[in-house]
């Protein structure tokens, strides 16, 4: 089992305890006692009137200061605490309480995360790196490791909903000066196998994560991404139990609820997967992943008809939501509905007060119908050099599909299409199936029939069974080809029957006459079967449809071996 990669984070933290506050004697007085009996009966509005009395007059009093940053934080004033915190140790330079303070509060960004509060979370973890004191004991340096972290996550959990790469690389960049400055055991594994994650290495990444709650075993990041790891390596069971174990803490987090969807989906319960992802729209109602996995499981489900049902609701509840019109007209073409579609997003990238990468990306939507089915003029016609521009500065994988169609030169066709399939945003399902469409087609005019069958059939597990035209289209393409290997063998073995005897001559016949029986009776199947893992997972069956006798040491073509093999040469620059 498969979870997209650069899948999806956020974190689960405990924030600070609430134990009650003291202060000091010399510190005290009547206002700070009152100050404190507040404080200690949660009534923190009066504790903060009441310490900011004190300290109109008093306001270099260090202790009270701290008083005050710790009221403000349970008021929910985190940038003022960390704020008030620095003015703590302006006054008491390297105040060892402060520090840890930073660090609690700091993970307060966590919190919004947990919240579904992406920005708030990125708000509050930039200002703790900033403030954060640079001494070098050792109490510091993990503080500052867990501002960083926190940071590190914020921007992580936004790049997976806006596949932004400049957020991609803040957050590998939070990471690491995390690893650095606290290189234990439990923060070495987490921060490794994050990355052995990302990189599709589910095996080392589960490895990892286990090893690290052997060190921090209530660690709830930990206990996070070790459920991912374990959903991707088939291990449904234990995954969706710490999921579940997890929700009933953190009920109101989108993603727990997202992936609970997933387990569910992967399961077959599919009532139980759309309540859940239901429940995660309510939540972060503008998150693409969730929407695409919706999307996924109303195909996967058969239930097309529910789906647009669903999209035209909320879509009159919010008409003028960009992203539930492009998500209705991606429903409408997957469910192989064309003209429909075209209609859908035409009416998606017409719409007022739309971003031009957004009009781009509904207009490229009706180019890839036109272009799928060869229609090149057509296609073109869909674009401006204006839309093309802005889609390919914002390394949309749609730029690389556009010029996998319209590319003359068929090696960059191909560059193209390997550039598509290194993409792993929650959509991936779909750009990959297009993107071996594409290849397929430039294998044809290659005359590599063999090769272009392999990335049919990549096509058509990527295909759901709903899209009958597109399934028809691929028997068609795939028929072709086999007619034409056919040919290709049948030529090959005049020109063996004709050549002189080697002494293997009769064994190369009979080979060859086998491989025309294989071919003669090779088939792609009676229906599209469109894949879905957890989050819709991009990777297809590594069942090889092409027998061995046949292919002469044909790959297995999957996104998987097109990314990590010597088949790619080409690497987006923000991964390089």
């Amino acid at each position: 089992m498969r979870v997209p990669k650069f899948l999806v984070t956020l974190a689960l933290a405990a924030s600070m305890s609430t134990a009650a506050l003291t202060v000091p004697v010399q510190a005290q007085g009547n206002l700070v006692n009152e100050a404190l009996r507040a404080f200690n009966h949660k009534n923190y509005p009066q504790a903060n009137k009441l310490i900011d009395q004190y300290l109109a007059k008093h306001p270099k009093d260090v202790q009270a200061q701290y008083a005050k940053a710790m009221i403000l934080h349970r008021m929910g004033h985190f940038i003022k605490a960390l704020q008030r915190l620095e003015l703590v140790l302006k006054l008491s330079p390297k105040d060892h309480r402060a520090a840890g303070s930073y660090a609690a509060i700091n993970q307060q960004a966590v919190y919004h995360l947990n919240q579904g509060r992406t920005e708030e979370a990125i708000a509050l973890a930039n200002k703790g790196v900033e403030i954060m004191p640079k001494w070098d004991q050792r109490e510091f340096r993990v503080a500052r490791a867990g501002c960083y972290f926190a940071q590190g996550t914020a921007y992580f959990e936004r790049w997976c909903a806006s596949n932004d790469p400049e957020d991609f690389r803040k957050a590998m960049e939070a990471w690491e000066q995390t690893r650095t400055l606290d290189p234990t055991s439990a923060t070495q594994q987490l921060v490794n196998g994050i990355n052995a994650f990302i990189g599709g290495n589910y095996t080392l990444a589960k490895k990892l994560f286990d090893e690290g709650l052997a060190v921090r075993s209530n660690n709830q990041y930990l206990q996070l991404w070790q459920s991912f790891a374990n959903a991707s390596v088939g291990e449904t069971g234990p995954a969706l139990n710490q999921l579940n174990a997890l929700t009933a803490l953190f009920h109101r987090n989108p993603l727990l609820h997202l992936y609970k969807g997933d387990l569910e989906k992967t399961t077959g319960d599919f009532n139980g997967a759309q309540e859940e992802y239901t429940t995660a729209l309510e939540l972060r109602p503008t998150d693409r992943r969730i929407h695409t996995a919706l999307k996924v499981l109303f195909l996967c489900a058969g239930h097309l008809e529910n789906g647009i049902s669903h999209y035209e609701q909320l879509i009159s509840q919010d008409p003028n939501n960009f992203n539930l019109h492009y998500q209705l007209a991606s429903l409408i073409e997957e469910g192989g509905r064309t003209e429909a579609a075209l209609e859908a997003y035409q009416k998606a990238a017409s719409m007022s007060g739309i971003t031009p990468l957004q009009s781009a990306t509904a207009k490229m939507g009706r180019a890839l119908i036109y272009l799928e089915e060869g229609k090149t003029a057509e296609g073109e016609a869909c674009l401006t050099p204006d839309d093309l521009k802005v889609l390919a500065e914002s390394k949309s994988p749609l730029a690389s599909l556009y010029a996998a169609y319209t590319q003359k030169q068929l090696a960059l066709r191909e560059k193209a299409c390997r550039e598509a399939l290194l993409y792993s945003g929650p959509d991936s399902i779909f750009v990959h199936r297009s993107a071996f469409k594409a290849w397929a087609d430039t294998e044809m005019e290659r005359k590599q029939y063999l090769k272009a069958m392999a990335f049919i059939y990549q096509v058509w597990q990527r295909t759901p069974a709903t899209a009958t035209k597109r399934i028809e289209a691929l028997q068609d393409q795939f028929t072709l080809a086999r007619q034409e290997a056919y040919k290709q063998l049948q030529a090959q073995m005049r020109r063996t029957g004709k050549a002189k005897d080697d002494g293997n001559k009769e064994a190369t016949l009979k080979r060859m006459e086998h491989q025309l029986s294989l071919l003669q009776d090779l088939a792609l199947g009676e229906s599209g079967t469109l894949l879905f893992k957890v989050q819709g997972s991009t990777e297809a069956s590594v069942d090889r449809l092409i027998p061995e006798e046949l292919s002469s040491g044909l790959p297995i073509l999957t996104s998987s071996t097109v990314s990590s093999s010597s088949w790619v040469n080409v690497v987006p620059d923000w991964q390089q």
